[in-house]
């Protein structure tokens, strides 16, 4: 798939003229104030972003990796998790999910030092208890235990050593930087053994008899508050299921409705029919629609890593008109259009996979009067070893609309 781009004027120009059924809340809500430059200080220890665009690296002598981020922008400031070793050189997958804070200034974000968001789980019974990672977290206003708190944390984990048998679950924290702490109840939402029945873990990652589960969940808040769609892969034939949540009590939270997501015009590298997975999404409030990072197939098996997309794909879906925000999602017939794709055209990369859009800590675009955004993606150089995963960094590319 070359990259493309669809310009937007006529929709734009309709949106503008028409305006739109759906009416989200003030956009403004809870923004920072925009300080001047002079007055914005870089705390000793923080790292400006490398020219090459990695985002930030680890220590020259450290065998640790970093992966799979989601990234929120409140002003000058940014709020970074993604999954990350945190033992040195140790074989294999090892996630946990770390966090760092950024401030920006004259154009450049400076990344501060690497933090835990949030472990593994504790006790041979954990769910969780080998890896946590794919995290997305947006801002709210959630009642858990009879305290308030502002964050919300989707992640993936598992207790098997491999690559399947996923499920994933939700944490809360009063601050960006944690501590997040799991939510009983929503940890796992869907136990992956108890709809699975008789299934038997044999020890072993087989294509043939193992099955993935489903995860790498991302969140859009509706009402910058307790209403939360939620998405995640591997729970239908299309790849992708969409649920509207009401976590404003996590103790007490109501599912609203659920439906497996379309999709018409997602296709592979061949041009045929696409399956849906390891999303981002951001929401566009001035043209009232969905914008979708996911990956392409088939893989490159012939390349290590054999096991990661060469492009992701950017789409976008259309919800204007809908009733209520994110209606579009209910519609199996609802049509994506594909905008681009980040690929070695323009990274540079052979493998390019785990992206996600910066936005606003709510879900929605940092700046939705601009012509570009942000995306955040994960990659390992050209000619790496069977030890290519202490190389994963992430990277940044701004892709213009």
């Amino acid at each position: 798939m070359k990259n493309s781009k669809i310009f937007l004027m006529l929709a734009s120009l309709s949106l503008l003229i028409c305006g739109c059924a759906n009416k989200p809340v003030d956009d403004n809500q809870d923004k920072k104030p925009i300080e001047p430059e002079e007055e914005i200080i870089i705390p000793e220890g923080y790292v400006a972003e490398r020219a090459n665009s990695m985002c930030f690296d680890e220590g020259e002598l450290d065998q640790l990796y970093n992966y799979a981020p989601c990234v929120m922008v409140d002003g000058h400031e940014a709020h970074v998790y993604y999954c990350t070793s945190m033992i040195s050189g140790k074989s294999g997958a090892d996630d946990r999910i770390g966090y760092r804070h950024g401030i920006k200034k004259d154009g450049v974000w400076y990344w501060g030092p690497k933090s835990l968001a949030l472990d593994k789980g504790v006790g041979n019974d954990a769910w969780d208890r080998t890896d946590v990672c794919d995290p997305d977290v947006i801002r709210g206003e959630f009642q858990y235990n009879g305290e308030t708190y502002n964050y919300l944390m989707t992640y993936l984990g598992c207790w098997t050593p491999g690559n399947y048998e996923n499920a994933y679950g939700f944490a809360v924290s009063k601050t960006p930087a944690g501590p997040f702490i799991r939510v009983d109840g929503l940890c796992p939402l869907y136990d992956f053994w108890d709809l699975n029945p008789g299934y038997e873990y044999k020890g072993h990652d087989d294509p043939e008899t193992s099955i993935w589960g489903w995860g790498q969940s991302c969140m859009i808040s509706l009402d910058k508050k307790g209403k939360v769609l939620v998405f995640d892969t591997g729970r239908s034939k299309t790849g992708q299921t969409t649920e509207l949540w009401d976590f404003s009590n996590l103790n007490n939270p109501q599912m609203l409705w659920r439906s497996e997501m379309s999709n018409v015009g997602i296709t592979n590298m061949n041009g045929q029919p696409d399956t849906i997975c390891n999303i981002s999404m951001v929401y566009d409030q001035r043209l009232k629609c969905f914008y979708m990072l996911s990956d392409v197939h088939p893989f490159d098996t012939m390349t290590v890593p054999n096991n990661l997309p060469t492009e992701t794909r950017i789409t976008m879906i259309n919800d204007f008109g809908s009733e209520t925000m994110g209606d579009c999602f209910k519609n199996l017939k609802a049509t994506w259009a594909t905008l681009g794709s980040i690929g070695p055209d323009n990274t540079g990369f052979p493998k390019n996979s785990n992206t996600c859009f910066e936005r606003d800590p709510y879900g929605w675009m940092v700046n939705p009067e601009a012509n570009s955004i942000d995306i955040l993606y994960s990659t390992v150089p050209e000619g790496v070893s069977k030890n290519w995963i202490f190389s994963f960094r992430i990277y940044r590319i701004k892709f213009e609309f």
